[in-house]
């Protein structure tokens, strides 16, 4: 009887409204699918390079820009203008190399990567993308060692959603 009685109790309204189902996880955010952002760090993040101030502020813009759009033609565009500014620009390689990875293209993306990895290779931002990039190729040991690199930059990466606008 008393199983009865709670049943009788739990179908009773109780006034309040039942809260909602949360809403389904969306495939993509701002344009770039969730589970690739945290690949898709900042392209200035781990360079130890000191960059001026001008370049660095558009990398930065267009590297949120791509995030929020999934723009890769705009990202390139920009990557390919700073690049012709100064053609040691990494952070510029690597926003070109982000493009070409949302793009699906990861053969092109490595590409990019390969002398800027050579030349800084505890570059964090660099190593991420070409581990991820190199994952999605089936190449797991260029992927193992990207990575390593990544985490041996000593830092920690928050997962995140990307910028905060």
């Amino acid at each position: 009887m008393l199983v009865w009685a709670a049943v009788a109790l739990a179908a009773c309204p109780s006034g309040r409204p039942r809260p909602e189902a949360p809403p389904e996880p969306e495939a993509a955010l701002d344009g770039v699918p969730r589970a690739e952002r945290p690949f898709l760090v900042d392209p200035l993040e781990g360079y130890p390079l000191v960059p001026a101030p001008e370049p660095a502020a558009r990398v930065r813009e267009g590297w949120r820009d791509l995030l929020r759009t999934g723009d890769e033609a705009a990202a390139r565009a920009l990557a390919a203008a700073l690049l012709e500014e100064d053609p040691g620009f990494h952070p510029a390689r690597v926003l070109a190399a982000q493009a070409d990875y949302l793009a699906g293209d990861d053969e092109a993306a490595l590409e990019a990567l390969g002398p800027v990895v050579e030349e800084l290779p505890a570059y964090t931002a660099a190593q991420l993308l070409r581990g991820r990039a190199a994952e999605r190729l089936g190449r797991i040991a260029e992927a193992y060692a990207a990575f390593r690199a990544a985490a041996g930059s000593g830092m920690l990466l928050p997962l995140s959603d990307g910028p905060a606008a």
